[in-house]
């Protein structure tokens, strides 16, 4: 080690973060002391979440076990001795110095040595000096193998976890991110669960670490990953059946359509054998949604275990930087994943997000191909078979604007309440505010945009936006000769009423009863 190398790390662990301390200890959140206010505040920014408040929490620190007692149960019936053992991957760019520190040795500290091949760091570009030279020499002193890897320019998340995926030598791949703290029992049913079933995708549950004061908020276990319109990454509520399954067997896995990403556990070669992540896209967003799609279509299957939990700093915005606008790059991914993998649905995504018709995402043939090599099933199986209750209807007569013929007005949710009525306003093309006036008829006879519908009652008092439940309040008829949209229980016409839409009794004559549905089906 060099002079210069040996002061900077000297300095670095010249922080309550390196010698005994008791804040957060039992993942509770940090109080920051007033004479230190004004550098919690200034320091903030460095990386979206309080730099100070983790500087004053052992790396070390003490955390409970949240499991379950099921879980505590089940998880000692799993014979390790038998499990393969897993590379962890870990890829960041100018992460803080104490993060990441933290997040080696909490896994040192709470994973079953022989069940951890080793850990690969990706050091995605950064030009901070802790990332280099004094985290090189850092790592030397863990029991688990760390190899460091300093990518020559930036690459972003997808193209640097690539980068670790070739360099790992373990039979099962583990992702996670680089400011997180597992919990004990973490590791085991992961491993379990990849070794029993190879085409398994296996997630943690996701504990909130506050960016705040750091400390700790465990994670729902009656959640599981769905995706909106505009493809983005979503939590779903159980439905009934699911919560009392899951009351009755705490320990069972969840299965999901969806995954967040960021962490998660896949055998290596099959990580290969369905494509890896698609090279095509750029940095990061998207790719969580496109590998479930992947995965589920192409004879795989994900869920979350409700007995590994794994804490997780959640910022409210990125500190990064990119090259190009961030929402541009995410739309980018996006249009990718919905021109490979969502068939005739891909018109949802585009509707929502017009700007994205327009953009250059690429060559798509390589993944085209995939596709068709892995023999995949269509994207309206996966609605039907794996995520029907997502907000996707599999059947749709319609999707697109409603637009009035008195006015040529459009039905729009955007800045209404939810309970109050639909708004009429000025139709918009080609703008990202469009997304608020896309509606979809469906095969349900529901009038809905993502997850909301329109909702009257038997009298049809009201017309108002509420979210779907499936009842008979919001189903409607569309009269296809004369135009009317009919609510089926007051049999009633849905109404151009100047700047809201409201229902009304039926006459043929009314302008303000007559609509055109945008995409209607013949």
């Amino acid at each position: 080690m060099d002079k210069n190398t040996a002061d900077q790390l000297k300095i670095l662990m010249d922080t309550p973060a390196f010698k005994y301390s008791p804040h957060g200890s039992n993942g509770d959140g940090v109080k920051i002391p007033d004479h230190l206010k004004n550098l919690e505040e200034s320091r903030f920014s460095e990386n979206n979440f309080n730099v100070v408040a983790s500087e004053m929490i052992s790396v070390n620190r003490t955390l409970p076990d949240y499991r379950s007692d099921a879980c505590r149960i089940s998880g000692g019936k799993i014979n390790t001795t038998e499990l393969p053992r897993a590379s962890i991957i870990i890829t960041f760019h100018n992460e803080a110095w104490t993060t990441i520190i933290r997040t080696l040795h909490s896994i040192s500290n709470r994973s079953p040595r022989h069940l951890i091949e080793e850990i690969v760091l990706v050091d995605d570009y950064s030009d901070k000096y802790w990332l280099k030279g004094p985290l090189d020499i850092y790592v030397r002193q863990f029991e688990i193998p760390v190899h460091v890897t300093h990518l020559p320019e930036r690459s972003g998340l997808i193209r640097a976890r690539l980068t670790g995926a070739k360099i790992a030598k373990g039979p099962i791949l583990l992702f996670l991110d680089s400011h997180i703290e597992v919990s004990e029992g973490w590791l085991e049913p992961l491993i379990s669960r990849v070794a029993d079933d190879r085409t398994r995708i296996v997630a943690p549950i996701i504990d909130n670490i506050s960016d705040e004061d750091f400390g700790f908020s465990t994670g729902r276990t009656d959640l599981w990953g769905g995706f909106s319109w505009i493809l983005s990454f979503k939590w779903f509520d159980m439905n009934g059946n699911d919560t009392q399954r899951l009351i009755a067997k705490k320990a069972e896995p969840i299965r999901t359509p969806t995954i967040a990403g960021g962490l998660f556990a896949i055998n290596r070669e099959y990580f290969y054998e369905m494509g890896a992540y698609d090279e095509g896209m750029e940095v990061w967003g998207g790719e969580n949604v496109e590998i479930s799609f992947r995965i589920w279509m192409c004879g795989g299957s994900m869920e979350i275990h409700p007995c590994s939990h794994v804490g997780h700093v959640f910022r409210t915005k990125t500190p990064y930087s990119f090259t190009k606008e961030v929402n541009f790059v995410i739309r980018r991914n996006q249009a990718r994943t919905a021109e490979v993998w969502m068939d005739e649905y891909k018109e949802f995504f585009f509707k929502m997000v017009p700007s994205a018709q327009k953009m250059e995402i690429g060559d798509l043939q390589e993944r085209k191909s995939l596709r068709e090599r892995l023999k995949c099933k269509p994207f309206k199986w996966y609605l039907k078979n794996v995520c029907s209750e997502c907000h996707m209807p599999s059947e749709y007569h319609s999707l697109g604007a409603i637009v009035n013929k008195l006015n040529g007005k459009c039905v729009d949710r955007g800045g209404r309440v939810l309970g109050g009525p639909p708004g009429l306003g000025t139709c918009i093309h080609s703008h990202e505010q469009q997304g608020n006036q896309v509606w979809s008829w469906t095969g349900n006879k529901e009038i809905r945009s993502q997850n909301f519908c329109l909702s009257s009652n038997k009298k049809g008092s009201e017309l108002k936006i509420e979210v779907c439940n499936g009842s008979e309040d919001q189903k409607f008829e569309f009269n296809r000769k004369i135009g009317n949209i009919i609510h089926q229980t007051s049999g009633k016409c849905m109404t151009n009423a100047e700047s809201v839409a409201t229902v009304d009794d039926c006459k043929n004559s009314r302008q303000e009863q007559v609509w055109d549905l945008e995409g209607l089906k013949k």
